[in-house]
């Protein structure tokens, strides 16, 4: 059965926002945006190394770890300053101790939200995490620490163009095969991966 039928939620992890949804076999049934994304997380970051956020985002998505059994401990990092501060060297678990209290806040957040839901119960398939926050290492990890439920990140099935396998767009391709199989306007997901494509055309 899909995963809908068996309740599950869905997590898109975006910049500035958190959006939460949970669907059960007779739809979506409960959504939620939260404040708190992978921004507030680069910018932690900046302010806690002195760095730019341009810098502070590139050294989150190499370096990056939201789960303390997945740290690389003796790993080091060179993270250029600001206003003259030179070149620090830190290690990734410096660096764990930044994200982690944030990453924590979104899924202690997120966790409330569920059970506020009243359908948290009903969510029997688990957590998919989509977003490019969902690539950071270890927050599948943290989600299953903080809400009990089992998680994974939601990579697209298509099969090309390869760009679109990513997270990253896994909400946006998912709403639409959901849309497209709720309303049944196509038998076979081949002929269905064949107009997203189309569609996808006017944005690439």
């Amino acid at each position: 059965p899909d995963e809908e039928d068996l309740g599950v939620a869905l997590l898109d992890i975006g910049g500035g926002t958190t959006d939460l949804a949970i669907f059960l076999k007779e739809g979506m049934r409960f959504t939620y945006v939260l404040g708190v994304g992978g921004n507030h997380i680069t910018n932690d970051i900046a302010v806690g190394f002195h760095t730019s956020h341009q810098v502070a985002e590139r050294v989150k998505i190499e370096y990056g770890c939201a789960s303390e059994s997945l740290l690389k401990r003796g790993e080091k990092l060179e993270i250029e300053g600001v206003a003259e501060r030179g070149i620090s060297r830190i290690g990734q678990d410096d660096l764990f101790e930044v994200i982690e209290p944030r990453v924590e806040e979104m899924f202690e957040l997120v966790n409330k939200e569920l059970v506020k839901s009243g359908y948290k119960d009903l969510i029997t398939a688990g957590m998919v995490l989509t977003g490019g926050c969902s690539l950071l290492e270890g927050i599948k990890e943290k989600a299953e620490e903080i809400t009990g439920l089992p998680t994974r990140i939601g990579y697209t099935h298509i099969k090309e163009p390869e760009e679109l396998i990513s997270p990253v767009y896994a909400t946006a391709l998912g709403l639409i095969l959901y849309g497209i199989k709720r309303r049944g306007e196509l038998a076979h997901k081949e002929r269905i991966e064949v107009r997203i494509k189309e569609w996808l055309k006017d944005f690439f």
